[in-house]
């Protein structure tokens, strides 16, 4: 009877989903490596800025739960942000878009290949501007293997993920009037890229680049994004420091049992 319960309990479906493993070596899916060199592999996405809620607020900015002064749509008509990140260095582009067509994208990849040259790899998820006809052609013309993530799945296309925690706190604190927000992209764009990645143990611009920006000019946006990743990586450590508590409990408890 006590192994068929097992065997039970070892095949329900919402406890596999939901339960922490107990294997040490997991291991990863389909982890995808970042290449040797900058512009190796690009992680391509849009951000949208938040449109009017349904109450009517038209500055609310659900992605960090505040209002914010962000409007909805700069005076050019932009309501994206195009976010590429090289996976290598984690030097980061924001361009500002009106839509996430691949016409808009496409203008930008011809800019970024005409001063750094082609890309070995691009992944993005698998939205329409990314899975067109034309970016496809693009990618194929210039022997750019291309990758496509799953749908609303960013763990699945994580450098983009951690960007979009540190972007719009940012974007938020930069408009505290209702200014051209597209403005504010290179006072963000810079900084970050000079800002310590943790990660790689140098920042973005000397990875990239092999030297240090000078941003004398940018230094508060610079605490800024340095206030906001320090955030970032405390949540980030607090939650792995918690994943690894739950399995260690977990450890314990079937020990105590099997003893019992």
């Amino acid at each position: 009877m006590k192994k068929f319960v097992k065997k039970c309990l070892d095949n329900c479906i919402e406890c596999l989903q939901h339960n922490y493993k107990n294997i040490t070596n997991e291991g990863y899916l389909h982890s995808i490596d970042k290449g040797d060199r900058p512009f190796d592999t690009l992680h391509l996405d849009h951000l949208k800025i938040p449109e009017k809620s349904r109450q009517g607020h038209k500055y609310i900015l659900c992605i960090v739960d505040a209002f914010s002064k962000i409007p909805e749509k700069s005076r050019q008509g932009h309501k994206y942000i195009l976010c590429i990140v090289d996976a290598f260095s984690k030097f980061t582009f924001l361009e500002p878009t009106k839509t996430t067509n691949a016409t808009e994208v496409l203008k930008v990849m011809y800019q970024l290949t005409k001063i750094f040259g082609r890309p070995r790899r691009i992944i993005t998820d698998r939205g329409t501007a990314f899975t067109s006809q034309a970016f496809v052609q693009f990618c194929a013309e210039h022997n750019i293997k291309l990758v496509h993530v799953a749908v609303q799945t960013p763990r699945a296309n994580g450098q983009w993920k951690s960007l979009t925690k540190v972007i719009m706190p940012a974007l938020l604190k930069e408009n505290e009037t209702d200014a051209e927000w597209t403005g504010s992209l290179i006072k963000i764009q810079l900084p970050l890229n000079s800002t310590l990645q943790r990660s790689i143990g140098k920042t973005p611009a000397e990875v990239f680049f092999g030297y240090k920006l000078d941003l004398l000019q940018y230094a508060s946006v610079e605490n800024q994004l340095q206030e906001e990743l320090r955030i970032h990586d405390f949540v980030k450590n607090r939650d792995e420091t918690r994943m690894e508590a739950t399995k260690q409990n977990e450890k314990v408890q079937k020990i105590s049992y099997r003893k019992n």
